[in-house]
C-alpha cells in the first residue's frame, strides 16, 4: 500500500506510517509510532460528528447552556475546516425507540446519565441539530440506537465506499459515544483521532478517563488538526 493521492509529505524525519512492521519486533519503541500527522499525511480521512443534537448543549429550548455548550466552537471550527477541504463529513444522531430498547440498553442509559443530575430534553426541538452545525445537502446524516456511530448503521459501508482509511471524532459525549465509536473503528481496522477540545464528558473525570482510554497518540487539538488539513490539497 502506498499513501493516499493528494497527501502531503510525511511531517520532519518521521517514520511513514508504511514503514511499520507486519508484527512488533523487540526494540521498537514508542517514538517509532507513527504521529497523528503522519497518518492524517498519508491517508484518507472522514469527519464524523457525534450526537450533536440541541438538548446535549442547552436545557431547553431558549434556555441556559450545558457544559457541552463550551465545545460547540471547536466542533464549528472542525466541520468548517473539513467543509473548505472537502473531507466527509457524517453526522450521527441518536434515535430513540422505545421498541429497539432491552433492559440491558435502558440500564446502561441510566449509568451514563449519573453525572447530569438532569433529564434531556425529549422534545422535537431537543432533538434536532444544534443550528451551528446543521449539515448541507450532500454531508451523510445518519441515526444510531446505541452508543457506537457503527452498531447497526451503514457507516462502515460509507466509509468503505469512499476508501477511507481514517476517522476524525468530535462531538458528545467522550465517555459515551465517543468512545465507543473509536474502539469500534479500531475493529473496523480504521485509524481513529479524537478532537479532544471537540468533546466533552458526563463528567470531568468522566471525560479525563475516556480520553486516556482512547490514548495520548489518538488524540488531537482543533488547531493542529486544522493546520493539517490546510496543509493538505483539497
Amino acid at each position: 500500500m502506498s499513501p493516499t493521492s493528494g497527501s502531503v509529505a510525511v511531517p520532519g524525519d518521521e517514520p511513514s506510517l508504511y514503514d511499520l512492521p507486519a508484527r512488533d519486533k523487540d526494540g521498537l519503541m514508542l517514538a517509532d509510532i507513527p504521529s497523528a500527522s503522519v497518518v492524517l499525511a498519508e491517508t484518507r480521512a472522514a469527519f464524523v460528528l457525534l450526537d450533536p443534537e440541541n438538548r446535549f448543549f442547552w436545557q431547553h429550548e431558549g434556555g441556559p447552556a450545558l457544559p457541552a455548550a463550551s465545545s460547540l466552537p471547536a466542533m464549528v471550527n472542525v466541520l468548517t475546516a473539513a467543509r473548505t477541504r472537502a473531507v466527509p463529513r457524517v453526522f450521527v444522531t441518536v434515535l430513540a425507540d422505545a421498541k429497539a430498547d432491552s433492559v440491558a440498553w435502558r440500564r446502561r442509559r441510566l449509568i451514563l446519565r449519573k453525572g447530569l443530575n438532569r433529564e434531556l430534553d425529549s422534545s422535537p426541538w431537543g432533538s434536532r441539530l444544534a443550528p451551528a452545525l446543521e449539515p448541507t445537502g450532500d454531508e451523510l446524516v445518519i441515526s444510531k440506537l446505541r452508543l457506537s456511530a457503527f452498531h447497526g448503521t451503514a457507516l462502515t459501508t460509507y466509509l468503505r465506499n469512499l476508501q477511507v482509511e481514517t476517522i476524525v471524532l468530535a462531538g458528545v459525549a467522550s465517555n459515551g459515544a465517543v468512545i465507543a465509536t473509536a474502539l469500534d473503528a479500531l475493529s473496523r481496522d480504521l485509524h481513529c483521532f479524537v478532537v479532544h477540545d471537540a468533546t466533552l464528558g458526563t463528567t470531568d473525570g468522566l471525560h479525563d478517563a475516556a480520553l486516556a482510554v482512547i490514548g495520548q497518540e489518538n488524540t488531537i487539538s482543533t488547531s493542529a488538526l486544522c493546520n493539517i488539513w490546510e496543509s493538505r490539497g483539497t
